[in-house]
């Protein structure tokens, strides 16, 4: 048995392989990512959004938000996201 001239055509020729290098890749020609959420995760995070309104709501009826330590830390905050956006 006779064994021929291994040929290696896994890649391409050196000059084609330079050139695609080279070139850039424009956004146009990408594909962008995709999430798509499953209506059960959905109704998960509106669930979720629900459960945190209503937290609020109770702190407001128990008159939570009214101490002066609670509304040193919000009126706080707010300074802070103001400054930050630069309002």
């Amino acid at each position: 048995m006779a064994i021929s001239e291994i040929k290696n055509n896994a890649f391409p020729p050196q000059s084609t392989r330079d050139k695609k290098a080279k070139e850039p890749v424009r956004p146009a020609q990408r594909e962008g990512d995709k999430v798509e959420l499953s209506d059960e995760a959905k109704m998960l995070f509106a669930a979720g959004q629900s459960k945190g309104l209503d937290e609020i709501r109770e702190r407001i009826q128990n008159k939570f938000y009214f101490r002066p330590d609670v509304t040193e830390h919000v009126v706080a905050a707010i300074i802070k996201d103001l400054l930050k956006s630069g309002a």
